[in-house]
């Protein structure tokens, strides 16, 4: 076999023997074998914080397909709503419309903004007692109710947004408004005003 040029003999004799001239790798690092172990601790933790990231980034993409489904949806097949005030004011309100039964569920949820007004209508026929809520609602809300001939006959003003405190009706109504919260103050609004659509004109 071959010696390699210039290379240094790793032991040399002496009087009790051969004596290690050269120190090991390892007894010139201690740490030398926590090494692998590190390394695989790293790869887990790698892989770990992929996953993480890969969670959080399925979370954030269906949150934001349900807005954008949402916001895509408002403004559409919007229709005129007058308010008519016993001080003879007449005022005029674009509305989109909640009739089916998910459409109600999903009412408001998640809108980010909601233009002066502008609101939400629930129709409920034949009429009935109702219980609302704001969950998933970033918005503060007035509430109107009305019963068949568009009355006023009960108002909320002022809802807390994301509450799950429930919201009911104090008799059956057959539609139900949400504006904007101020809406009802702005607007000089209450009981025995009313509202004309299509919808009470049946």
């Amino acid at each position: 076999m071959n010696r390699r040029p210039n290379a240094r003999p790793l032991a040399s004799r002496g009087k009790t023997g051969y004596t290690s001239c050269v120190m090991t790798f390892r007894e010139q690092n201690p740490f030398a074998r926590w090494r692998p172990r590190l390394a695989r601790a790293e790869a887990l933790l790698l892989l770990f914080s992929s996953m993480v990231a890969a969670t959080f980034a399925v979370v954030a993409t269906a949150q934001t397909t349900i807005a954008t489904e949402v916001l895509e949806k408002s403004g559409q097949g919007t229709e005129t709503l007058f308010l008519l005030t016993r001080q003879g004011s007449r005022h005029r309100i674009k509305v989109e419309l909640a009739a089916t039964p998910e459409e109600q569920s999903r009412g408001l949820m998640f809108r980010t903004r909601l233009s002066a007004r502008h609101g939400m209508l629930f129709l409920h026929d034949p009429p009935q007692k109702v219980v609302m809520w704001m969950k998933n609602t970033y918005l503060p809300l007035d509430i109107i109710f009305f019963d068949r001939e568009g009355r006023v006959v009960q108002i909320v003003e002022q809802t807390t947004p994301l509450s799950l405190a429930r919201i009911r009706s104090s008799q059956p109504v057959a539609a139900v408004l949400e504006l904007p919260a101020g809406s009802v103050q702005s607007l000089s609004l209450g009981t025995g005003d009313r509202a004309e659509h299509r919808f009470f004109q049946r």
